[in-house]
């Protein structure tokens, strides 16, 4: 990009039109996205279908100009409006104390996962500010809010998987108690993640941690799914003790379907392969299937135990 075309797009946002950044949404908008994504943020009606790299670019000319008037709109059309408004808050040139002040602000319009995960891997300034983040993240473990719960979790994951916060962020994850399945979802992904980057102390941290049964099996299953865990680690990781937990079946989920990528997430030891952009209907015949062989596997033990203590 020239100097003179930057100029242009920093004077396109001053002063800062409400209108025009409607008209580019409308302009940007992608019909057939807008139904796929819908289908991801389940219970969001007001989604554009504007991709994220084109809201990022989006975000980054409006950052350019007068993006403090942008703040100041609070509009809320779009699902797309909370992403922008989620960009600019993380990406806009302003001191660090300004920006947790509307950090703060801004959470209470996180209504599902997508704006919630989108915000946190923005905010780059928790890679330069640990300290003031992690001070500043610690009250919202204690939230009951799901989406404020989710913001400090997936912050843990996206900025301080680092060998000085480990037991600290196991501690913290150990401590979650919260029915919302986004929230238990957040915290089986941390826990993945700090296994992919530490998997003896995770490992070490599993054996004694007091997730509840339904999370702590989910993050068992979320390493198995993981390419960058060897066959050994999930061997491993599929014998822990606790109910179920080795039964559990994994679905790959890939954008790669050629014959060589399905075998080889048989190999890695999944139970299925589904391509991306995903058939829900297929996905749905799918898990049926994967539960059934799972009941009947459990059912056929049972009878199996049930004809030794017999025989015994």
């Amino acid at each position: 990009m020239t100097k003179n075309e930057a100029q242009i797009i920093s004077n396109e946002w001053k002063p800062f039109s409400l209108e025009k950044l409607k008209e580019r949404l409308r302009g940007l908008a992608d019909p057939g996205y807008q139904a796929f994504h819908s289908k991801l943020i389940p219970g969001t009606e007001n989604v554009l279908g504007v991709r994220t790299p084109k809201l990022r670019a989006l975000a980054r000319e409006i950052q350019k100009g007068d993006w403090e008037a942008f703040l100041g709109e609070n509009d809320r059309t779009w699902y797309e409006n909370d992403i922008l408004q989620a960009l600019v808050t993380a990406g806009a040139k302003m001191e660090p104390q300004e920006r947790l002040s509307r950090i703060r602000d801004f959470l209470p319009r996180i209504e599902n996962w997508a704006v919630c995960d989108i915000f946190c891997g923005s905010l780059k300034d928790a890679d330069r500010y640990p300290e003031l983040y992690w001070e500043f993240l610690q009250p919202y473990f204690q939230s009951r809010q799901p989406y404020e719960l989710r913001f400090a979790v997936v912050m843990l994951l996206s900025h301080f998987v680092k060998k000085e916060y480990l037991e600290q962020s196991y501690h913290l994850l150990d401590r979650v108690r919260h029915e919302d399945y986004y929230v238990r979802m957040g915290v089986a992904w941390a826990v993945s993640i700090y296994f992919v980057h530490y998997p003896e102390e995770t490992l070490a941290y599993l054996r004694d941690s007091r997730l509840d049964d339904w999370t702590y099996n989910k993050a068992l299953q979320k390493i198995t799914e993981s390419y960058r865990v060897s066959p050994e680690g999930k061997a491993q990781i599929r014998a822990m003790k606790r109910p179920d937990a080795a039964t559990i079946p994994i679905i790959a989920v890939t954008a790669n379907a050629f014959s060589e990528d399905i075998a080889a997430t048989r190999n890695a030891g999944m139970n299925a392969h589904i391509s991306k952009p995903i058939d829900f209907e297929i996905f749905r015949k799918t898990v049926e299937s994967l539960l059934k062989d799972r009941k009947n596997s459990r059912t056929g033990k049972e009878e199996n135990s049930n004809e030794t203590d017999q025989k015994i």
